[in-house]
């Protein structure tokens, strides 16, 4: 898998790309077992709101040849104790 980073703000916050290939065993009762290759790519947004208090907003795609299709957002707040 590959990482991108990018600082802005003095690291307050910074935008991430991950991406990079996949390979998962699939095995369907209308055809022959087999493995098959994708892609799993990620971007995020991540901001340092204060030194305890981080917000993540993260898109991604998953996709593995024909048989899997995955299309999410995730949005996380973090608070450090």
């Amino acid at each position: 898998r590959v990482l991108f980073r990018s600082l802005f703000g003095k690291d307050t916050y910074r935008f991430e790309f991950r991406g990079g290939p996949a390979l998962q065993y699939v095995m369907e009762k209308r055809s022959a077992a087999a493995w098959k290759a994708g892609a799993d790519v990620r971007f995020s947004y991540v901001n340092q709101l204060t030194p305890r208090v981080g917000f993540k907003l993260e898109p991604s795609y998953q996709r593995i040849a024909n048989a899997y299709n995955r299309l999410a957002a995730d949005a996380l707040l973090t608070i450090r104790f």
